[in-house]
């Protein structure tokens, strides 16, 4: 390999390696700088650095915060411009958006007495009936929760003795 090829080698490595870590995949890159495949990508960045790049877990959520952002515009207008499934990907990005930012914490409840779990559970199946994911009609024993003896999460509980 001559002089000139060896720079050129290492200057299509070096900007593929900047591609990578921006967060493109090995298919753009390949598509950007010319090479035949992904793989050749790949090996080119093994050869000129002996590694691979990664990107850093912060720069991988802002690089899907953005992609969130950019869908979230065509998927509401999509939803006024009453598209059919608009409503179902407009949804999507949204949970994407709040699981990315950690908006999903757990839920728990604390239920105390047959009839509260009972609604409870009533509750809970008309909302899954809603949203399409139960038939109209739930069995018993199709819904299951679990029982856990602990002090309810944010209610502080005191004793008074007498």
């Amino acid at each position: 390999m001559s002089r000139k090829q060896r720079a050129d080698a290492a200057e299509r490595a070096s900007r593929a390696w900047q591609l990578r870590v921006s967060g493109s995949t090995w298919q753009e890159i390949a598509d950007q700088l010319g090479y035949v495949s992904p793989s050749n990508v790949y090996r080119a960045c093994m050869n000129y650095f002996g590694t691979v790049p990664q990107p850093d877990k912060s720069f991988r959520i802002e690089m899907w915060r953005q992609r969130i952002e950019a869908l979230w515009g065509p998927a509401l207008r999509d939803v006024h411009e009453g598209r059919a499934g608009a409503i179902r990907a407009a949804t999507t990005v949204a949970q994407r958006a709040a699981a990315l930012d950690g908006l999903d914490a757990p839920t728990r409840v604390s239920l105390t007495s047959d009839a509260e779990i009972d609604a409870w559970i009533d509750d809970y199946a008309r909302l899954k009936r809603l949203a399409g994911e139960l038939p109209a009609e739930v069995e018993e024993g199709d819904i299951f929760a679990e029982v856990v003896e602990d002090e309810p999460v944010g209610i502080e509980a005191s004793r008074v003795d007498a």
